[in-house]
């Protein structure tokens, strides 16, 4: 069975390539669940604020870059306190609002 597979593989390289496309984009799906998981455990365990929680969730719901992600995660680990968490996570905030508006949503 492996050897007609793999016939069908030689024969169909874009079936290949669509493969390891998608195997890449879990890899990075998983890294960027990650950095939110950790910049929510960090923030967790630095104020114990769960308006603070439930806004960082919302602000970092969006985001999709491994880059910015990795910024804010040092972002919370240096955060002198919760007024600084909340300006850096409103920027986020904000345009989450402005992306749902210009979908169509109502605020």
């Amino acid at each position: 069975m492996s050897t007609s597979y793999q016939q069908f593989i030689r024969q169909n390289p874009d079936v290949e390539r669509y493969g390891q496309q998608k195997k890449m984009e879990g890899k990075i799906e998983g890294k960027i669940e990650g950095k939110v998981e950790s910049i929510l455990n960090i923030l967790n365990i630095r104020f114990s604020n769960d308006i603070l929680i439930d806004l960082a969730k919302q602000a970092l719901g969006s985001i999709h870059d491994i880059e910015v992600l990795g910024q804010l995660e040092r972002e919370a680990l240096q955060s002198p306190d919760e007024q600084d968490v909340h300006r850096w996570l409103g920027k986020y905030l904000t345009q989450n609002k402005i992306e749902s508006n210009m979908e169509g949503e109502e605020e």
